[in-house]
């Protein structure tokens, strides 16, 4: 992956790694989706205990089933409590 890049990957300037990352990262999640490949489904994959089965919520530092989550009902998890739109990029998608 950093082979391409000059010095790869220490010393590596700033610019060069940026143009890299963005060429390379391109998809764009929907927010919310009814079929597969949703930022419901990349929260699961990326914050989920080795077993894939329990995601841990910031704020209460502790780990709660992955399924069913919470689509509007306040009875599960939610977006939220992994990863709060004030730390990223909200639900308009890249910026």
């Amino acid at each position: 992956y950093y082979s391409s890049l000059p010095n790869a990957p220490l010393n590596t300037a700033r610019n060069d790694m940026h143009a890299l990352i963005k060429s390379t990262h391109r998809d764009q999640l929907p927010y919310s989706s009814s079929s597969y490949g949703d930022v419901w489904d990349a929260l699961i994959a990326v914050d989920s205990d080795a077993s894939g089965q329990n995601v841990k919520l910031v704020y209460k530092d502790v780990f709660v089933p992955a399924m069913p989550y919470d689509s509007g009902t306040c009875q599960y998890w939610n977006r939220e409590h992994l990863w709060p739109k004030s730390h990223g990029v909200g639900t308009s998608g890249k910026t």
